[in-house]
């Protein structure tokens, strides 16, 4: 071999195997050994993940509330249901006190509604249209009982009857969904008294 095919091997070898990198493994056997580029890699490393951690913590979510089809719809009904009500309480006054809309409520409301759903989630409800801008709590001198006003959004909302619409929509899906699961139940039924007419006819046929 001549000596200038001589030194482009040594250089191939070089290349190949005197710039090789160290792998984590060989790196965490024996960290002392690690050069100055190592250290600045593990470095660069370490500030990626931190960052993917990051990029993370917006995806780690625990669950709470087991939610269905059923209870969705079912809430969905309701919440819909009570916002009606409680812009229907508005009709005659722009400002109500708080027993006069929970009459409102409890006589607009299916009867159902009365054993199905709490007084907590009621309040949640108004606290959520307080929160929307629909209506707007007034302080009286019980702290516990004060008095509504609607606002203009709220006003805008009741003469477009959205919520209305909503609760009609809404009441329609629940029933929808309650119909197929009925159907369904009514299908399996039918099928299983099939196949024992099937099965009897056999039996009486063969004996």
């Amino acid at each position: 071999m001549s000596n200038k095919s001589n030194k482009f091997h040594h250089l191939i070898i070089h290349t190949m195997y005197g710039n090789k990198k160290k792998t984590l493994r060989e790196i965490s056997k024996n960290p002392e050994n690690m050069t100055e580029e190592e250290r600045k890699d593990m470095a660069e490393l370490f500030a990626s993940l931190k960052e993917v951690g990051k990029a993370c913590e917006p995806y780690d979510i625990k669950t709470i509330r087991k939610n269905t089809v059923n209870t969705l719809s079912k809430r969905f009904y309701q919440e819909h249901f009570i916002m009606s009500a409680v812009l229907e309480s508005f009709f005659v006054k722009n400002e109500i006190s708080f027993k006069e809309l929970n009459e409102t409520i409890v006589n607009y409301i299916p009867k159902e509604f009365t054993w199905n759903i709490s007084v907590a989630q009621i309040n949640l409800i108004i606290s959520k249209m307080i929160r929307l801008g629909l209506v707007e709590p007034i302080e009286t001198d019980n702290k516990y009982a004060p008095n509504f006003k609607i606002t203009d959004d709220g006003v805008k909302a009741y003469q477009a009857h959205t919520f209305q619409s909503l609760a009609t929509s809404s009441f329609f899906n629940y029933q929808t969904y309650r119909m197929s699961i009925l159907m369904m139940i009514v299908t399996i039924i039918s099928v299983l008294v099939a196949i024992l007419s099937i099965i009897v006819t056999i039996y009486v046929t063969n004996k």
